[in-house]
C-alpha cells in the first residue's frame, strides 16, 4: 500500500510559507501546552481541588470578556501585527507572572489560571486568522493538515517535556492510604 497519496502536495513556493505557519503553530501550542500544565500544578498546589468548578466557571466568563475586549483593541490591526503584538504581551505577562507566583498567594494562582485560559483562546485564534490571511482556499485545503500538524507535534513536544523536567510524584506504597486504617 502506497502512503504518499495521503501526505498533500507542497509547491515549492508554499514550502517556506507551510514551515513557517507549522512553526509558529508548534511554538504556540508548545508554549501553551507548557503553561497549562504549570498552571494546573500550580493551582492544586495553592488550592483545594474543591475550587476547580468555581474557577472553571470564572474561566469561562473572563475568556469571554477577554475575547471581547481583544477583539475591540484589534479592529482594523492587521493580523500579522496582532499576534506578534499578543505574543509580546503574553511573554511580557508570563514574566510580570513569574515575579509575582514568588510570593505563592492564591490570588495569584486563581489569576494565572484565569490568564492561560484566555491568552491560549486568543493566541491559537488569532494564528488561525493569520493562516487564514495568509493561503488561499484552495490551498488551505491542502496545507491546514500540514500546518495542523506543527500544532499537535507543540503539543505532544510540551507534554513529553513537561513529563521529562517535572518532579516525580512518590510512589505508593499503600501505608498512608485511609481506606486501610483498621
Amino acid at each position: 500500500m502506497r502512503w504518499s497519496h495521503l501526505i498533500p502536495r507542497v509547491e515549492r513556493e508554499e514550502a517556506a510559507l507551510v514551515g513557517s505557519l507549522s512553526l509558529l503553530h508548534f511554538l504556540i501550542i508548545l508554549a501553551f501546552t507548557l503553561a497549562r500544565i504549570a498552571r494546573d500544578g500550580l493551582f492544586l498546589s495553592q488550592l483545594p481541588a474543591q475550587y476547580l468548578p468555581y474557577v472553571s466557571l470564572g474561566l469561562a466568563v473572563w475568556m469571554a470578556l477577554a475575547a471581547h475586549l481583544f477583539g475591540r483593541f484589534t479592529a482594523g490591526v492587521a493580523a500579522h501585527r496582532t499576534l506578534s503584538r499578543a505574543t509580546i504581551g503574553t511573554g511580557l505577562s508570563l514574566v510580570l507572572f513569574s515575579v509575582w507566583l514568588h510570593f505563592g498567594s492564591s490570588a495569584a494562582a486563581i489569576a494565572f489560571y484565569l490568564w492561560t485560559g484566555a491568552y491560549g483562546l486568543l493566541l491559537t485564534s488569532q494564528f488561525w486568522i493569520l493562516a487564514n490571511e495568509r493561503v488561499n482556499p484552495r490551498q488551505a485545503r491542502r496545507l491546514f493538515g500540514l500546518i495542523g500538524a506543527g500544532g499537535i507535534l507543540g503539543g505532544i513536544v510540551g507534554g513529553t517535556v513537561a513529563s521529562l523536567v517535572g518532579p516525580r510524584p512518590a510512589p505508593f506504597d499503600g501505608s498512608r492510604d485511609p481506606s486501610r486504617a483498621g
